[in-house]
């Protein structure tokens, strides 16, 4: 890499950090505080059971969205680049959309608010992803990954925070974020779009068999999917993603009625420590992060990095699990925050190494990205009938989440491209 190009890469790494911090504040803070609390708001009966139609059905839109955005960014030609167009764009759309989960009165309303606030969120994050991974090279996949995973953390403290303050404001919450989110995609674009180079070159096709240009069709996009789960690393990567995310998502997106019903606290008191925990968690997840990428990169290995993190996570949950208070709830704050920290710093520098095609970068990250999506969809689901199942303990769902984090080693482990 030349100077000037080191100069932009550094540039685009900044401007990457303040649309992570962004778009993860929208998604902890809407996702974590405002949904649940709205939900608990409008039916405290079947809170756990409207948390997941609402999750559910906003995960599923996004699952058509992030990849096909993703391969739309690909052929995109335009003078501000291929990426910026559709970030921007996507931003501009998602500020009414998130407001209105601010209003929303029923479990409907913010339904429908979340599944679009959702949807045009990832559309902002599939060619912000992309844009990244065209303009790091090899040598900095592991520093790009550091930059993105404090972005995680910095942004869920920040958006998990401010909505737990304003927990009965929600019309301010929801309009913070928006405008947050807009402010970093005009940042992120105008450094992207001063330089061609950081976007890539455009490809002639980004999926099998189509023209450049064209709207992906739906029998191309099958196929394409096909043929990317024959690639033996792209697919061990995504099991193993999907697993430990999903065991993840299980304790997290119900961070606030654990605190509620296995720990014993009021839902005012719930949302105060709620806001506590996931902040100490996040700063404790930025300072994992912070510290792996430059190692990952020197020694040029990622697995050992994903082993040691991965067990770190597993230890954590034991912790609640025998212990239901608010001292156990931070103490696997702590200690998973730092194993999530080093695993994401790792785990973008690995999506991207086994990545089959430079030049559609937007479309495989973005498959890539439905393993974290997926756990999304299936994780309220599977919470919500294992909390049926056994009387609301949560000792089961506990359980399961630990079995899931460790057993997302096994493809990992398997993986021959990546030392």
């Amino acid at each position: 890499m030349t100077m000037p190009a080191a100069r932009d890469g550094r540039r685009l790494l900044w401007s990457a950090l303040l649309l992570a911090v962004a778009l993860n504040a929208a998604y902890g803070g809407l996702g974590g505080i405002v949904i649940p609390s709205q939900v608990a708001l409008v039916d405290e009966s079947r809170k756990e059971v409207g948390l997941a139609v609402v999750m559910t059905s906003s995960s599923l839109v996004t699952l058509v969205v992030s990849p096909w955005v993703g391969a739309l960014s690909d052929r995109t030609r335009s003078r501000w680049g291929r990426r910026s167009p559709w970030i921007l764009g996507a931003a501009v759309a998602a500020v009414p959309a998130v407001l209105s989960l601010g209003w929303a009165t029923s479990v409907l309303g913010l339904t429908l608010g979340w599944v679009a606030a959702q949807a045009l969120l990832n559309a902002v994050q599939s060619p912000f992803e992309a844009a990244v991974a065209d303009g790091v090279d090899r040598r900095q996949r592991g520093r790009a990954g550091s930059f993105l995973g404090v972005g995680v953390a910095a942004g869920l403290a920040l958006g998990v925070v401010w909505a737990a303050r304003l927990v009965d404001r929600p019309v301010l919450a929801t309009g913070a974020l928006a405008g947050l989110v807009l402010v970093a995609a005009v940042v992120f674009v105008r450094q992207t779009s001063s330089g061609a180079a950081l976007e890539g070159a455009v490809p002639e096709a980004a999926l099998v068999g189509s023209a450049a240009g064209a709207t992906p069709r739906a029998s191309t996009v099958v196929a394409t999917l096909v043929s990317l789960w024959r690639h033996d690393d792209f697919r061990r990567v995504f099991v193993g993603r999907f697993a430990l995310v999903l065991g993840n998502q299980m304790i997290s997106s119900y961070m606030l009625f654990i605190l509620m019903d296995h720990v014993g606290l009021t839902r005012t008191e719930a949302a105060a420590q709620a806001s506590l925990v996931v902040g100490v968690h996040t700063v404790c997840l930025g300072v994992g992060a912070a510290l792996t990428g430059r190692w990952t990169d020197r020694l040029g290995r990622r697995k050992p990095f994903v082993v040691v993190s991965t067990v770190v996570v597993a230890a954590a949950l034991v912790v609640p699990l025998v212990s239901p208070t608010v001292g156990a709830v931070l103490v696997y704050a702590v200690v998973a925050g730092l194993g999530r920290g080093v695993y994401l710093a790792v785990d973008t520098a690995l999506m991207i190494d086994v990545l089959p095609e430079a030049l559609t970068t937007g479309r495989d990250l973005a498959v890539l990205g439905l393993a974290q999506v997926l756990p999304q969809t299936l994780a309220p689901v599977v919470a919500a009938l294992l909390l049926s199942a056994t009387g609301g303990a949560y000792e089961g769902l506990f359980v399961l989440a630990i079995a899931l984090v460790l057993v997302s080693l096994v493809p990992v482990l398997r993986i021959r491209g990546v030392a």
